[in-house]
């Protein structure tokens, strides 16, 4: 029988660059180079367990980087959205993030942000509004000055 290090060769440790953590390479054999124990269904557990635990555990690396990865893009997209000046996207998974807080915080931050610019908008256009509402009645005066006559019909509604 075989022992588990020679059924699995080829396993390799290395560290991600990007991510800092540690990464769990296998080279996978060709199905004709296996031993038939693998072929068999009436392998033992002592020997399935440990690979199994490795593959559980290299899953969840995995899904630790994913997930990773997934905040840093929001995190840009929020950025981004901010310079742009779009909203970001709502996470959809919060029960597998753990920065929902801080992205929904982030995005409550940036509502408000656009609401304020949006007050000194209409601000700005009210006073816009006025001034012209001012030349008007000006304008109507100057033409009652010139045609005295018509003031019934050119008076100006307040």
């Amino acid at each position: 029988m075989y022992s588990s290090s020679t059924i699995f060769s080829g396993v390799t440790l290395r560290k991600s660059a990007s991510v800092g953590d540690w990464i769990f390479e296998s080279k996978q054999l060709p199905t004709n180079h296996l031993p038939k124990e693998i072929g068999n269904s009436s392998m033992p557990a002592s020997i399935l367990m440990p690979h199994l635990q490795n593959l559980f555990q290299q899953t969840s690396i995995q899904q630790d980087l994913i997930m990773n990865l997934l905040s840093s893009l929001q995190s840009a997209e929020v950025a981004d959205a901010s310079q742009n000046g779009k909203l970001p996207p709502v996470p959809r998974n919060p029960e597998n993030n753990g920065n929902v807080d801080g992205a929904v915080t982030e995005r409550e931050r940036l509502l408000l942000t656009k609401i304020c610019e949006l007050q000194a908008r209409m601000n700005d256009l009210t006073d816009e509004l006025t001034a012209e509402k001012l030349k008007y009645i000006q304008l109507q005066q100057r033409m009652n000055m010139f045609w005295p006559g018509d003031g019934d019909r050119r008076e100006v509604d307040s």
